[in-house]
């Protein structure tokens, strides 16, 4: 027996859909921007060696 107000189970299979997806392109941008920013930050740690060390690792120099 349904009641007034009540939504079908498909209904309510499709709105799960749509927040399992909308939660997901969440976490996959999260996921781009916190992998981003490391990336940022480890090449700021290479670029801030010494021209000696970074020449010994295989870095570029800049030169």
């Amino acid at each position: 027996m349904a009641f007034a107000g009540s939504h079908s189970a498909s209904s309510l299979i499709t709105a799960s859909r749509v927040r399992d997806s909308f939660l997901s392109a969440i976490i996959g941008k999260a996921s781009e921007l916190i992998s981003a920013h490391r990336k940022r930050k480890a090449l700021a740690i290479l670029e801030a060696l010494p021209m000696e060390v970074r020449k010994d690792i295989g870095w570029q120099t800049g030169n």
